[in-house]
């Protein structure tokens, strides 16, 4: 797994829609506006792209594929209910493909 952290306009977008392409991978957005809006400047991936909500519901469960995950932050608030996330650890492991 792999993080990107950059400012506002850093380009995270960008390198996500690239690895999409590169990999075959589907992304996670924050709305389904994000996920038209994406679709529209990217026809050949549309509908490789999800919303919190449906991720969050469960509409991924059993699926095989990769997944890229956008604004992780906005998702981390999303998942606490609106609470400040103030810090957040993580263990790097590979996946089956070494990535």
């Amino acid at each position: 797994m792999k993080f990107m952290i950059t400012e506002r306009g850093g380009g995270k977008t960008t390198e996500m829609i690239k690895w999409m392409k590169e990999t075959g991978a589907s992304c996670v957005v924050h709305s389904a506006e994000e996920a038209h809006r994406l679709e529209k400047g990217n026809p050949e991936l549309k509908g490789k792209f999800i919303t919190f909500h449906h991720f969050l519901n469960g509409q991924l469960r059993g699926w095989k594929g990769t997944i890229g995950i956008d604004n992780i932050d906005l998702l981390l608030y999303e998942i606490a209910r609106g609470v400040h996330v103030g810090l957040v650890t993580g263990t790097e492991e590979p996946d089956a493909k070494g990535q």
